[in-house]
């Protein structure tokens, strides 16, 4: 995904190996959906400042530390190393 700043859309949903991902040089994203990646640990977001609607769901190994920084506006976010099944993160 380098050389894009900008993304509208980016969706990542039931990939079984995929352990790692690489945002780095997106700034912004109007939509991030990262929803059951069983082997997901791994996200790096370097220059990632805003998205407007995040779903991080069913990620067991994934944290939600990486995305601190993220401005978001909506989020849906459980079952995650970080965010049990069934509740919600802000």
């Amino acid at each position: 995904m380098r050389g894009w700043q900008r993304i509208l859309n980016r969706v990542v949903d039931g990939n079984a190996s995929l352990t790692r991902i690489d945002f780095w040089g997106l700034s912004s994203l109007s939509s991030l959906q990262l929803v059951a990646n069983p082997a997901l640990s791994d996200v790096w977001l370097l220059h990632l400042e805003q998205v407007a609607e995040l779903e991080i769901r069913d990620n067991p190994l994934l944290s939600l530390a990486e995305f601190a920084a993220v401005q978001t506006f909506d989020s849906q976010i459980s079952g995650n190393v970080d965010s049990p099944a069934g509740t919600t993160a802000p």
